[in-house]
């Protein structure tokens, strides 16, 4: 009997997991895997599940839904979530972090003169909505109460109701209506009267409300209108947190009668006691304007004299700020307050500015809020990142040539994902593990780039060719990699090179044309080679070169912290003996009295060698460093050196240049010095001279009249006691 029961409880089970698929783009509608909506009939399908028995329920949309189409867009329009069903307790999310696809929902029409309009007719017990955008709402609603963008009513008895960073964007019209919010028209509390628990958190709306013709009674009389605001209506338990309105709010009524109440957040609240009622904090009206009967009975953020501000308890009522320009029945409030029912004033500027909001306010900034651009009010970082991930390029390949056996070869790429959502890449390891992919991350952020290097060490003989596909999270979007490479033997090499460099002991520190020279020698005669590139490093601190020998060497000098690392280029090797060492070339320069002793000389590696013809060769190559060191002048331990951390150098500050050429000379030596500017053809004029001495300043700021030169290109040369130091500038009047 047990095992009949069993199978049929797993049929029935079955049975309804089918049935809801099909009623959904994919998803079983669990928390991990929700059900997925992407078409307007499959929104309404929503309807099937509210009520307390799918509390545990969960929905997100997978792309824009557009009700502006049969059905939805005829007659009365869209029928609210819920109308037949009772209030969605779910959970409803238009974007889920890390998951594929997501949406807001457009032009949603309601033409109805019934209660409870909106894209829900009622929120209740526990449900949660989140990261969902509404736009372009329009609903026309006549003898009715409880309108919203997103829900007409949200009624609470004992689980808390959470709506969170959602923002609607429309226009409701009608007469004799109440209870109308740009996002919720009515909170209801069933539950206990201490309690807040409905919380309606980081969201925003852009709502119009007019008052629509009379077509009843075609006079034009508006009986019963009023509670009328920008994101809740009226409401009995709810917390506003962290939300913004621009509304334009229109409830003139021609009867006179009362209650009329318009405001920017809230119209009404009511409640037993202070804690039931409406909290609002951290909460700005960015725009709008409010017209009615009643100055009295009209606030920027909620109308004076509801239960909240009759309790006058700044708990409830906090830190709320409204942009002055807004009119109450075209005049500017003069008596707003960060706890009174018109809010504290504030400008369009700081409006606009991230910092009032982090700042004044304490939005979230890092998770939650953006100002995309200058001039814009915030909006939520999800809309924003609702593209799903799309890569520049989603194939790249890699050819390493030949590669000898043993060593590797390495390429670098990027890939760049220029969609709206991070992607997550678990790559997959090559069927020929001789190919690696190595990154520092697996994580590309929207418009961001993710370098990676492909690894090629072949292990044996042969052409091999591999290809991986990595999956990005979300949307299994594809970025492809193809890899081929050919190994073959590396042959013996027909020669060992050794570049080296000498020791230099107890150095004369006033040396100013110091030669180190660098030695190369081979194990066997050879003649008719070339080195490509060699690098040598030491400290210029202590030694700063100037030229090198052979002239027809490249020199180029580059500086890293304290070091000088000297690149010489296009070196003839001169023709060697076996084990006979020759000089390669030397380096000429200035002992440099800073604050080292002594250094090493480094012979960098890789060294390229190759025929005078640019033919390859195989050879090995040994690197054998030197040092060099001073022999220091003493008076007992203390060294008379003065320490220096730049080196000789003249700077044009701005340029080009009109009447007045601003130089900036750093100088070390002691000793005469003069500015020249020369021409393209080589005339010189001297317009500046100094002394440097002992003790004195060493750096120095000149400002040149140049008013009698002609317009052109000119070099200004600082000529030191050792040497000549020159910038470019231009002269255009």
């Amino acid at each position: 009997m047990k095992r009949k029961l069993l199978i049929t409880t797993l049929f029935l089970f079955v049975i309804y997991t089918n049935l809801s698929a099909q009623k959904f783009a994919g998803g079983d509608g669990t928390k991990e895997n929700p059900f997925q909506i992407s078409t307007p009939e499959q929104l309404s399908n929503v309807n099937d599940y509210c009520g307390e028995e799918h509390s545990d329920i969960y929905f997100r949309l997978i792309n824009d839904i557009d009700l502006d189409v049969p059905p939805y867009n005829e007659g009365e329009g869209w029928i609210p979530i819920g109308t037949f069903t009772g209030s969605f307790r779910g959970h409803f999310y238009g974007y889920i972090e890390g998951m594929c696809g997501s949406g807001i929902i457009k032009n949603m029409k309601i033409k109805r003169d019934a209660h409870y309009q909106g894209l829900f007719r009622a929120i209740g017990n526990g449900a949660v909505i989140a990261n969902l955008g509404i736009e372009n709402f329009d609903i026309t609603a006549n003898n009715s109460m409880d309108i919203g963008g997103l829900a007409g009513w949200v009624v609470y008895s004992n689980k808390t109701i959470t709506i969170e960073n959602c923002y609607a964007i429309g226009k409701t019209e009608g007469y004799n209506i109440r209870d109308v919010g740009g996002l919720i028209g009515g909170v209801t509390n069933w539950g206990s009267s201490d309690s807040i628990p409905v919380i309606i958190k980081n969201c925003y709306t852009i709502f119009d409300f007019k008052v629509g013709p009379d077509t009843a009674e075609g006079i034009g009389i508006i009986k019963n209108l009023g509670n009328i605001a920008g994101i809740v209506g009226a409401s009995w338990g709810a917390k506003i947190i962290n939300c913004y309105s621009n509304a334009n709010i229109n409830i003139l009524d021609t009867n006179n009668s009362d209650n009329l109440f318009g405001a920017g957040i809230i119209a009404s609240m009511v409640g037993a006691s202070r804690t039931d009622s409406a909290n609002i904090i951290n909460t700005v009206v960015v725009g709008g304007s409010i017209v009615g009967d009643l100055d009295t009975l009209l606030g920027r953020l909620s109308p004076p004299g509801t239960a909240a501000f009759i309790y006058n308890d700044e708990n409830t009522i906090a830190n709320n700020w409204a942009l002055k320009d807004i009119t109450i029945n075209g005049n500017i409030v003069t008596n707003g307050k960060s706890y009174n029912s018109h809010g504290a004033d504030t400008t369009l500027a700081e409006l606009q500015e991230q910092s009032f909001y982090e700042e004044v306010l304490g939005w979230d900034f890092d998770n939650i809020w953006t100002i995309k651009n200058a001039g814009e009010f915030p909006t939520f970082q999800w809309q924003h990142k609702r593209e799903p991930v799309v890569f520049e390029n989603d194939i790249m390949e890699f050819d390493f040539g030949d590669v000898y056996i043993g060593e590797t070869e390495e390429q670098t790429a990027e890939i760049k994902n220029i969609g709206g959502q991070t992607a997550t890449l678990p790559v997959p390891p090559f069927n020929n593990p001789d190919f690696v992919f190595v990154s520092d991350s697996n994580k590309i952020s929207p418009n961001a780039k993710l370098y990676y290097t492909i690894k090629f060490t072949p292990t044996q003989l042969g052409e091999f060719n591999d290809t991986i596909i990595i999956f990005a999270i979300p949307c299994d979007i594809e970025y492809t990699i193809i890899v081929k490479g050919n190994s073959i033997e590396k042959p013996e090499p027909f020669a060992t090179y050794t570049v080296s460099v000498s020791n230099h002991k107890n150095i004369d520190p006033t040396s100013r044309n110091y030669r180190i020279p660098i030695y190369i020698k081979a194990d066997e005669n050879i003649a008719g080679t070339k080195i490509e590139k060699l690098v040598v490093e030491v400290d210029r601190n202590l030694y700063f070169p100037r030229r090198v020998e052979p002239n027809t060497v490249n020199m180029n000098l580059n500086f890293i912290d304290s070091i000088i690392e000297m690149t010489f280029e296009n070196i003839t090797v001169p023709a060697l003996l076996a084990n006979e060492p020759k000089i390669l070339l030397t380096i000429r320069g200035v002992i440099i009295l800073g604050n080292k002793d002594s250094s090493e000389i480094i012979v960098k590696e890789p060294i390229i060698f190759s025929t005078v013809n640019n033919e390859q060769l195989f050879y090995d190559v040994k690197t054998e460093n030197g040092f060099i060191s001073l022999a220091i002048c003493e008076d007992g331990r203390n060294r008379f050196l003065t320490v220096f951390d730049y080196a000789p150098s003249i700077t044009v500050k701005k340029n080009p240049v009109t009447e007045m050429l601003e130089v900036h000379c750093k100088t070390i030596e002691r000793g005469n010095y003069s500015l020249e500017i020369v021409d393209l053809l080589g005339n010189a004029t001297t317009v500046e001279t100094w002394t440097v001495n002992l003790g004195g300043t060493r750096i120095f700021d000149f400002e040149i009249d140049v008013s009698n030169f002609a317009n052109g290109t000119y070099f200004i040369i600082m000529n030191t006691p050792t040497n000549k130091y020159s910038a470019r500038f231009v002269i255009q009047k």
